[in-house]
């Protein structure tokens, strides 16, 4: 059977970043079988035998308690599950001195899906048919912002600024604000900090500063920190997440290893957690209540936080180390590497034998 295809369906069936990399990744293990491979997938973390009985620990608990019954046969809100906003509230406002409510957060099922109800509330034609665009304001960022759009033509990413350190082999790059264009036609913003997959890390007064071009036109920036702090706290570099009136801090537990839950968590203003929830409400009722209610307890106990910082940081910061100290082997070819800002994010970045940083400007 070929059925006929709209134009949201022939543009959600063609092939983006994410989705040709888990065809190539599922097509190779089918047709290869008997081979042993290495599945590294779209990004899987190692799983790390201390974070692997954290959430064994948690799903115990669960199981032994009398909430499991409400948490796996009934219904839930579409806001998510309450003791996992009220954790991630309290945490939040400990950590940052915020205020939060319970009504700035949602729970989403992974951050892919918060992008996409993002880019389809926020960027395309308004109701006076206007095109209202997705910024990117720099590039490269995640490939997978360039599927979650059923408008193709709202999608705008800008190229970045180098900054070249050649006899070092590093390179570093950042907005380029003489070329960034924010106006009564942006819809929203959208960047990863740290930048997946590059370990790209934006200053503090760069986020300021783009979120100060965005005020005036009352539009939200979206922050992507699916490996910032505080957890799966992946930066390898000082930062501090940055929060204001018209920006939305979007996280998510994959890297912290509940991959296989998808828990997506979003944190901004009242008026635009609701619009996405109300798209939320029609897309699927509510996110997954299983992953929400382990991920409450290991946030609420400070479990997860600890682990993010004593276990998942070091680990992959040690493999950085390493790769550091090869750097002289005369039979390793130079890599440019990101001036002093990485991430777990940038491991392949880091690995790509011979890469010219001057030709992701051309």
């Amino acid at each position: 059977m070929l059925p006929a295809l709209t134009q949201f369906g022939e543009q959600m069936s063609h092939l983006t970043g994410v989705r040709a990399i888990m065809k190539d990744i599922i097509e190779t293990l089918r047709t290869s079988q008997g081979r042993e491979f290495i599945n590294l997938s779209a990004g899987n973390p190692v799983i790390l035998r201390e974070v692997e009985q954290l959430w064994r620990d948690c799903t115990m608990e669960l199981l032994n308690s009398s909430e499991y019954g409400e948490v796996v046969c009934r219904y839930g809100s579409s806001q998510g599950y309450q003791p996992l906003i009220d954790a991630v509230v309290a945490e939040y406002n400990q950590r940052y001195g915020l205020n939060l409510g319970d009504r700035n957060i949602l729970i989403t099922p992974g951050s892919q899906s918060l992008y996409f109800l993002a880019a389809n509330a926020l960027g395309g034609y308004t109701t006076d048919g206007r095109l209202k665009q997705i910024v990117l304001p720099l590039s490269p960022d995640y490939t997978g912002y360039g599927g979650v759009t059923l408008i193709p033509e709202a999608l705008r990413a800008y190229r970045p600024r180098l900054e070249l350190d050649t006899a070092a082999h590093r390179f570093k790059y950042r907005p380029n604000f003489d070329q960034l264009e924010i106006n009564e036609t942006t819809g929203f913003v959208l960047f990863s900090r740290p930048c997946n997959p590059t370990g790209n890390v934006l200053t503090d007064d760069e986020v300021r500063k783009i979120a100060a071009m965005e005020e005036p036109y009352d539009v939200p920036v979206f922050v992507d920190s699916a490996y910032a702090p505080p957890f799966p706290c992946l930066n390898f570099t000082e930062m501090t997440p940055i929060f204001g009136p018209n920006i939305v801090h979007c996280t998510s537990l994959s890297k912290a290893g509940l991959l296989g839950e998808r828990v997506g968590i979003a944190i901004g203003d009242e008026r635009v957690i609701q619009t996405l929830e109300a798209f939320l409400t029609n897309l699927c009722l509510h996110s997954p209540r299983y992953g929400q209610a382990i991920a409450a307890r290991a946030i609420r106990s400070g479990r997860l936080a600890t682990i993010s910082e004593q276990v998942i940081r070091p680990h992959y910061q040690q493999k950085f180390a390493v790769l550091e100290q090869n750097r002289g082997y005369p039979h390793l070819k130079p890599t440019a590497r990101y001036r002093e800002q990485r991430s777990k994010a940038g491991q392949d970045s880091e690995q790509m034998s011979g890469f010219d940083a001057r030709e992701s400007a051309n």
